[in-house]
């Protein structure tokens, strides 16, 4: 019983200096105190073993400022040809996608408009340098603009 003295958990030197009832009450709490350790120790383990798969996802949505986009064709296209180019043909449907996301409405169901007739040449887009000026923009190979313009090969 000597080195219960120097031990370093708080019941058992307590326990030792005590005597009688205050000696059986350190010695019961220290047990209940060991009991505790020992029934949260088993959890652990359980839950240790159990291999539990946990997984957090956490989806944000923020609503976002649409830039004001201003589309002008210097030349009109035909919207069938131009959706051939798949590039273009994404820009746009993202375009359609935005719009209808940021005004809160459902989207809408294109309208089928009327075929031309397809004895028009094919219409093709060209890089070309342009040059702005009075809000209008003219071809300009001295100029500092990039622009896309659409021709035929006709």
């Amino acid at each position: 019983m000597r080195k219960s003295a120097h031990f370093s958990a708080h019941g058992i030197p307590r326990a030792y200096v005590s005597e009688g009832l205050r000696r059986v009450l350190w010695l019961l709490l220290f047990v209940l105190c060991l009991c505790a350790f020992g029934y949260q120790a088993y959890l652990i383990i359980l839950r240790f073993l159990r291999n539990d798969i946990i997984v957090g996802v956490e989806i944000r949505f923020e609503e976002i400022r649409f830039p004001a986009v201003t589309v002008c064709n210097i030349n009109p296209y035909k919207n069938s040809l131009a959706r051939q180019s798949s590039s273009i043909k994404n820009a746009l449907e993202s375009f359609e996608f935005a719009i209808d996301r940021s005004s809160g409405s459902e989207p809408k169901e294109k309208s089928e408009r009327h075929k031309r007739s397809n004895d028009e040449p094919p219409v093709r887009p060209a890089h070309v340098y342009c040059r702005e000026s009075e809000g209008h923009f003219s071809v300009d190979p001295e100029g500092d603009e990039q622009c896309v313009r659409f021709f035929s090969d006709e």
